[in-house]
């Protein structure tokens, strides 16, 4: 599956500050593998990153696509969360190819 999002103005009224950032809704679930981190072209507008860098992951059998900033510094990922997005103007475009459960 080949996947183009673009995604404008997010308002995160109503959202939990603390919550991971994700985003529902793929047409297939993807292959059961372990969390899947895809070859994504990400940009972004008024979401911040710990190291300027964001990756893109699909957990097994869902439609999920979920978020995470490139921590450099210590070696490792933390979830992107929601109050990194400036609410009314934040933007993310990313795109990536999945293979399907089935």
């Amino acid at each position: 599956v080949n996947v183009r999002c673009a995604v404008a103005n997010i308002n995160t009224t109503g959202m939990t500050a603390g919550n991971g950032f994700h985003i529902q809704g793929l047409p297939y679930p993807a292959l059961n593998l372990s969390n899947l981190y895809l070859p994504f072209s990400i940009m972004r507008s008024q979401i911040t990153a710990t190291d300027g860098s964001m990756l893109g992951y699909i957990s097994p059998n869902t439609t999920t696509v979920s978020f995470v900033n490139d921590i450099a510094a210590v070696g490792g990922l933390s979830t992107a969360i929601v109050s990194q997005i400036a609410s009314g103007s934040g933007d993310i475009y990313f795109e990536f190819s999945y293979e399907t459960a089935s």
